[in-house]
């Protein structure tokens, strides 16, 4: 150790006899830390500034006429709002050929286009359902600078859901505002089943709806799996989700068809239920008017004849309609017919004991089931119709948006399935929202419905009473959240600390080999072994790193203001980085010579992609997280972020521990890998001489 010592005391000296490579050295200790703190302060926090970036709002919504409100342009309204945000500079041409032109020209960094269908959509959900034409139209120029595109992609986004929010304020708004209207109306003695009536068919309309967003998911799971198998079979996916589509269309047409079916058949049922309850009635008139027995067992035999057929033919409509259904018309046909069904049959029983013993309660019995085949039955049947033809309308223009991704997107697999994932989940929620208000709807008919007769009313009034703003806003934001941050990591800048930080300490190794020899003068200690002679010049490296390591986190903490919340264990992370680095640069180099060098900058520049510095190793290519965890980065990183962010468990002296490793590596390579290549370095530096240019 005293030969070792004697080389970097004599290293020292050699340095202060000559003022100017003092100064050099002094200028070296100062330029790593120059190079991370540029950076650092150049990511303070860019986000600070976007108020400068231009982005166009324009408007085609000519607004629409509300009774209650009078003239409404919810686009204007959003314009005007934007005028105070400042977080991007917002311009508003006049007409939206100028937004869109200057989004294209460069002029704008994007554009948001309000369409003409924008205020209209907002006030009638029911039409804004089965639109198919966009209500906002956003145009993005990425070609002028990609992060530029990402930030307004970004708060434009955020106001495309700060509208949605407010679409779903303004739906539900107007859906509490009329059940409001309808607490203050409420009057008479049939007010509240009349209400009552009201409530069940909303309530059906949103089962109705939800059951088609089902039927849509069901379908575009077959969409979504042909897109996930795309991989190197590009051409078949896109057949195969095609063909799915296809069938999800066929599957659509052959249930209108089905529904036209339906409704004859069941219309024929219904005619000719009429017709033979029209016969029946005739034949117990008869009956009757009848002078003898054998005319009376004769007509009865007849009567009996057509009340069986009645039955027949109800028994054949209630099979039509499946047990299961939640839908509200196949509810109530499902009751009439059931009704029907057991007063024919009390009928015939009647018809094959004593039919004379009750004429007038057939007569009764034939005339009701008339009435209800006329009054009920059929409108049941073309409620029935036209709920299912609503639910299949509603589908439709669902698959021609996922057929149009597949043409709007054609080679692009993974993007369209990721957007009819997409459309799925906005559904979904959108499912979630109306089946909460299913829900209330049906604990509210169940409550009233459980009251007495006479407290229904005032119990109607009281339920549908209160605050429509409060349940609009209720219903448009029904899942709070509450972000808690675990760790500080404060500003954009100092997140990028540890990186940049980092990466100047290598860059420091790399200068410290571009301007220090590597090797001992061997005229002034020629009897040193090569151990010595490493761990001698290597003393003289490790100083100064340890100095540029030093000055670099000191301008992060006091200069930048990067606030650590262990700064002594920062400064403990920057040394063991800086022995670590030093130790393996000066190794590789002293082993290798200028080739050396050149394997010093290669690690340095795939570490910079690499290491999980900037961008998460998880998103970078595969081939960066199978090497990533061989280089010293990611260990120095991790340990200055543990002592910049707060420390979990043990964490800190593994990576402390880890990076540790690399300098052993160092010493094997400079004590023992080395020897081998003592001969060849020798040689290539005296080829290299002979050159007279490297």
């Amino acid at each position: 150790m005293g030969t070792v010592f004697r080389i970097f005391f004599d290293d020292i000296k050699e340095i202060c006899r000559h003022f100017f490579v003092l100064v050099i050295l002094i200028a070296v200790i100062f330029l790593p830390a120059l190079y991370a703190w540029v950076n650092i302060y150049a990511n303070g926090d860019p986000y600070v500034n976007t108020g400068r970036i231009k982005v166009a709002v324009a408007s085609e919504d000519p607004g629409i006429m509300q009774a209650d409100e009078g003239y409404v342009n919810e686009a204007d309204e959003i314009r005007e709002e934007l005028k105070d945000d400042d977080k991007l500079s917002w311009q508003f041409p006049e007409t939206a050929e100028e937004a869109i032109e200057g989004a294209r020209s460069g002029e704008y960094y994007a554009a948001v286009v309000f369409e003409k269908n924008f205020t209209y959509n907002m006030h009638h959900l029911d039409e804004a359902l089965i639109a198919e034409e966009p209500s906002i139209t956003y145009y993005s120029n990425n070609k002028k600078n990609a992060i530029a595109a990402k930030i307004t992609d970004t708060v434009t986004g955020n106001l495309l859901k700060k509208i949605n929010m407010r679409y779903l304020e303004s739906v539900f708004g107007e859906l509490f505002r009329d059940s409001g209207d309808l607490a203050d109306t409420l009057d008479g003695e049939d007010a509240a089943e009349e209400t009552l009536r009201e409530l069940r068919k909303t309530r059906d309309a949103l089962r109705d709806f939800n059951a088609s967003i089902e039927l849509f998911a069901t379908t575009s799971d077959n969409i979504t799996a042909s897109l996930k198998t795309a991989g190197d079979k590009l051409d078949a996916a896109r057949e195969s989700s095609r063909s799915d589509l296809a069938r999800a269309k066929a599957s659509i047409s052959e249930a209108k068809q089905a529904v036209k079916s339906m409704k004859e058949t069941l219309k024929g049922d219904a005619d000719q239920l009429e017709k033979t309850i029209a016969e029946l009635q005739a034949i117990l008139a008869e009956l009757k008017a009848a002078p003898d027995q054998e005319t009376i067992q004769k007509l009865a035999g007849r009567a009996l004849d057509r009340a069986e057929k009645i039955l027949s033919i109800l028994k054949g409509i209630r099979k039509l309609l499946p047990e299961n259904s939640r839908s509200g018309a196949v509810k109530f046909l499902r009751d009439i017919t059931d009704i029907m069904i057991l007063n024919t049959e009390e009928m015939i029983q009647i018809l094959q004991t004593d039919p004379t013993a009750d004429i007038q309660g057939l007569e009764d019995a034939a005339a009701s089931l008339m009435d209800m085949s006329s009054g009920d039955l059929e409108p049941a049947i073309d409620q029935l119709a036209a709920d299912i033809r609503q639910a299949l309308r509603v589908t439709k223009p669902l698959l021609k948006v996922a057929d149009g991704m597949l043409d709007d997107i054609d080679p692009v697999l993974d993007t369209a399935g990721s957007t009819v994932i997409s459309l799925d989940g906005t559904l979904l929620r959108l499912k979630t929202v109306l089946s909460s208000l299913e829900g209330q709807l049906d604990d509210i008919i169940t409550e009233v419905e459980s009251a007495d007769e006479d407290e229904r009313l005032s119990l109607l009034t009281e339920l549908l009473g209160g605050d429509p703003d409060e349940y609009s806003e209720f219903f448009s934001d029904l899942v709070r959240v509450d972000k808690h941050e675990v760790y500080r990591a404060g500003s954009y800048g100092v997140a990028m600390t540890p990186f940049y930080s980092i990466l100047a300490i290598w860059v420091g190794g790399v200068i410290l080999i571009a301007l220090l020899r590597t090797n001992v003068n061997r005229r002034k200690f020629p009897q040193i072994t090569e151990a010595q002679g490493f761990f001698g010049r290597f003393l003289l490296f490790f100083v100064i790193a340890q100095f540029q390591a030093a000055v670099t986190v000191a301008g992060d903490i006091f200069i930048l203001h990067c606030d650590p919340v262990h700064p002594g264990l920062m400064f403990l992370s920057a040394a063991v980085a800086s022995l670590a680095f030093t130790m393996l640069i000066y190794a590789i180099v002293l082993s290798f010579g200028d080739i050396g060098k050149g394997i010093v900058v290669v690690i340095m520049v795939i570490q910079i992609a690499g290491s999980g510095g900037t961008y998460p190793i998880e998103v970078l290519p595969v081939i960066f997280g199978k090497i990533y965890q061989f280089f010293p980065f990611p260990y120095a990183i991790n340990a200055m972020r543990e002592a910049i962010c707060g420390t979990y468990g043990h964490d800190y002296a593994v990576y402390l521990g880890e990076l540790l490793i690399f300098g052993v590596v160092g010493v094997l390579i400079g004590l023992f890998v080395r020897r081998p290549f003592i001969g060849v370095h020798r040689f290539v530096t005296e080829k290299l001489e002979e050159t007279e240019v490297l």
